[in-house]
């Protein structure tokens, strides 16, 4: 099936679902947003990580992760050093 085919194919179909073209207009400007995120980040990813190495970190982040995990045993590790990097513990 040729791409021409294929998208007239997918449009007939959405559009058989009740599926709008303001959905699919939405959803192109996302995945055009999220490329222009992407090339941000990659630009500046230097310039990011040296203000993530020199942001402060809170004291005793071991007590502290231990405590949440005690506290919210249903949670992994990961989580809540997350939790506590961001200051939501």
């Amino acid at each position: 099936m040729t791409a021409d085919v294929f998208v007239s194919f997918l449009a007939r179909k959405l559009t058989e679902h009740g599926v709008r073209k303001v959905l699919l207009d939405r959803h192109a400007r996302r995945v055009i947003e999220q490329g222009l995120i992407g090339r941000l980040l990659h630009k500046n990813h230097a310039k990011l990580q040296v203000q993530a190495a020199s942001a402060g970190l809170p004291k005793n982040p071991s007590e502290r992760v231990t405590v949440l995990l005690e506290r919210r045993p249903e949670i992994p590790w990961d989580a809540a050093v997350t939790a506590l990097a961001r200051g939501e513990e």
